[in-house]
């Protein structure tokens, strides 16, 4: 059984009626004009609403629309930055690239890329940067272990 999921700007009598014509379950959000009106066509909508199907889409709409949100939010996809279709088809792989990577890297490692890059309070040096150093060398001390954080840093090698 198939299920399609959306938000209220679909839901239309057109769209309900196109997936109850191709054997598709619509779990499309309803307006609030539909289940709190006070005729005869109330009952039908809000045993829609009741179905198993509509709940387990509307369960599966919100991880997909958190991935549009955040490309929209985060990465730049809602307005065009370019004109042309093909430029903006550009933008938006690119995009998707940059989600897909996040992804895999938080897959991989459990590293999860929300906010800014930062190392977690048991990596960084617990002195003060005023005990006879600068900032600068308090910094590279700092930094200078991820051994200290669990991370293994492959050896890079360079050309002699």
């Amino acid at each position: 059984m198939q299920v399609v999921a959306a938000d209220r700007a679909y839901d239309d009598t057109r769209n309900h009626y196109f997936s109850k014509v191709r054997g598709i379950e619509s779990a499309i959000c309803l307006k609030e004009n539909r289940t709190e009106k006070k005729d005869q066509n109330k009952a039908g909508w809000v045993a829609m609403r009741q179905k198993p199907e509509y709940i387990e889409g509307s369960r599966e709409r919100y991880k997909i629309e958190r991935k549009f949100g955040e490309a929209e939010e985060g990465h730049g996809l809602g307005p065009c930055r370019y004109l042309g279709l093909l430029r903006y088809r550009i933008q938006v792989y690119m995009t998707v690239l940059a989600l897909n990577l996040k992804r895999m890297v938080k897959l991989l490692t459990g590293v999860n890329f929300k906010g800014r890059a930062r190392l977690s309070a048991g990596c960084r040096g617990t002195s003060a940067p005023d005990e006879g150093r600068t900032k600068d060398e308090d910094a590279e001390r700092t930094h200078r272990s991820p051994e200290r954080c669990g991370i293994r840093m492959p050896k890079i090698r360079h050309p002699p």
